[in-house]
C-alpha cells in the first residue's frame, strides 16, 4: 500500500533511505557558489539597498510567504535576468515523486520555478520570516527530485529563504535507478549581514550566467 505524504512532511532521512538521496561531503561538488562571482553594478547596489530598507520597514511583523515573495524574491531575480530569454518561470507546479519501493507517494507545488524549454534553472521555496531554512531544504529537495528526466546530467540548482536568511542547493540527479542522487548546501546568507545580500544577488547572476 502506498502512503502518500506532503512535501511539507518529509524528512531528509526518508529522502535519504526512500528516494536514494545523498548530502555530498566533496569540497569540490558545490562550487558555484563561491568566488569567482560576477561583479555588481551601482544600479544593482541601489536596488539592493531598497530591498534592504522596505525589509527592515517591514521586518517587525511576520512577513507570510507571499510577502516574501513580492519584496524579496521576485526583485532579486529580476535583477539576476531570469525573467528574460532564454529563462521562463512559473509559480505553484505541481509535483510528485514516488520511492523505488513504491512505499511513498510526495506530493506538493513548488513556489516558483525558473526554467528553459530543456531543463530546470532553479526552483525556489519560500517561508513565513518566522520558520528556519532547514525546514524547506526536505520540501525543496522533494521538488527538484522531480526535475525532467532526460536532463540528469545537468545539475539542479534550489534557493530557500524566509525573506531574512537565503541558502542555495544543488542536486545531482542518478543517471540510473540503482545510483544515488547527491545534493550540497550552500553557506547560509543573512539580509542583516552586511554584503550577504550582495553575495545572494551574485550567486543568482552566476547561476543564470551559467544556464544561458
Amino acid at each position: 500500500m502506498t502512503i502518500t505524504l506532503s512535501a511539507r512532511e518529509i524528512k531528509l532521512r526518508d529522502l535519504s533511505e526512500k528516494f536514494n538521496l545523498n548530502k555530498s561531503e566533496n569540497p569540490n561538488f558545490f562550487t558555484e557558489w563561491h568566488q569567482p562571482l560576477p561583479e555588481l553594478t551601482d544600479r544593482d547596489r541601489e536596488l539592493l539597498n531598497e530591498i534592504h530598507t522596505d525589509y527592515n520597514h517591514l521586518f517587525e511583523d511576520v512577513l507570510l510567504e507571499s510577502a516574501v515573495k513580492m519584496l524579496i524574491i521576485s526583485p532579486l531575480l529580476r535583477m539576476a535576468g531570469m525573467y528574460r530569454a532564454p529563462f521562463y518561470f512559473n509559480t505553484e507546479k505541481s509535483v510528485e515523486i514516488t520511492s523505488q519501493d513504491g512505499e511513498i507517494t510526495v506530493r506538493g507545488r513548488i513556489d516558483a520555478l525558473v526554467f528553459t524549454p530543456e531543463f530546470w534553472v532553479l526552483a525556489i521555496e519560500a517561508k513565513n520570516t518566522e520558520y528556519s531554512l532547514a525546514i524547506g531544504i526536505p520540501q525543496l529537495l522533494t521538488y527538484m527530485l522531480d526535475a525532467p528526466h532526460e536532463n540528469r546530467k545537468r545539475p539542479v540548482f534550489g534557493w530557500v529563504t524566509n525573506g531574512r536568511d537565503f541558502q542555495f542547493v544543488k542536486l545531482k540527479l542518478a543517471e540510473k535507478k540503482s545510483s544515488r542522487s547527491e545534493y550540497a548546501l550552500s553557506n547560509s546568507f543573512c539580509i542583516d549581514n552586511d554584503h550577504d545580500l550582495d553575495h545572494v544577488l551574485q550567486i543568482l547572476k552566476k547561476l543564470a550566467a551559467l544556464s544561458g
